[in-house]
Parts: C-alpha cells; sequence; structure tokens
C-alpha cells in the first residue's frame, strides 16, 4: 500500500533492470540468479522442514551481507511480517515472515514430493525396485 506511483512515459528517464531493487535506505541491491540458482517467486524448503516463497534477496541495513525473505506456507510463533525495526523489508502475513541466507534454502518442488511418496495398503504387492502394483 502507498508504493504506487503514476506518471506520462516522456517523464521517465530511464529504466531500472529486473535484477537490480533499492532498499528502503536507497542503497541499490543486486538479486542476480547465481550461486544456488535462486529468485523472487521460488518455492523453498528450510533444513526444519519448512516451506515457502522467496519475497526479498538483498542486503537489508540490519544484516552483515545477503539475507534471503520468505513468506513461508504456515504461521510459525518466531516469524514476522516482513518488517526489522520499523521497516519494512518485504510483505508477508503476520507470522509467516522469515530472514535466512541462500546456505539454508533448497528449490521446493511440491510436485515432485508427493511423487516420491506412495501410500502402501495391506495386500499391495511390491517389486524388489519399490514400485507399487
Amino acid at each position: 500500500a502507498g508504493r504506487g506511483y503514476f506518471t506520462r512515459r516522456e517523464s521517465i528517464s530511464g529504466i531500472v533492470p529486473v535484477d537490480t531493487i533499492t532498499s528502503g535506505n536507497g542503497q541499490e541491491n543486486s538479486i542476480e540468479r547465481t550461486e544456488n540458482n535462486i529468485r523472487i517467486g521460488d518455492r523453498v524448503k528450510l533444513p526444519d522442514g519448512r516451506t515457502g516463497v522467496i519475497k526479498y534477496i538483498g542486503y537489508p541495513s540490519f544484516a552483515d551481507g545477503e539475507t534471503i525473505g520468505i513468506e513461508l506456507d504456515e504461521w510459525t510463533i518466531n516469524a514476522h511480517d516482513g518488517t526489522v525495526n520499523g521497516e519494512r523489508i518485504f510483505d508477508a502475513s503476520p507470522g509467516r515472515g522469515h530472514f535466512t541466507t541462500r546456505d539454508d534454502i533448497q528449490i521446493y518442488h511440491p510436485d515432485q514430493e508427493a511423487q516420491k511418496t506412495q501410500v502402501i495398503k495391506l495386500g499391495d504387492q511390491v517389486s524388489a525396485h519399490g514400485h507399487v502394483g
């Protein structure tokens, strides 16, 4: 809310590349898709099994290095709404914002993970390779 701005085309002096963002303090932050090959909008999984969507990649004033902001799929007691020390870093529902680093996330594909899990019922025949038939 309050971030939109309308102008005429002739008033635009330049276009900022998509892989560059500016934090609230005016510092430009690179969000290039490099190591760990992540970008805003990717679904990720944390080491403790929590999952969510990347909402922020950058260098906020409160951290010493690159920080990843995630909106978690489920409410968590120690999570936030993407605000730190009164500064909005990204938008998340209350109790679903979480900051982490690249080293602590992996790309998450729920459809692929669901395919790995099969329910075996009494009477099912299982081959030596684990296939249910």
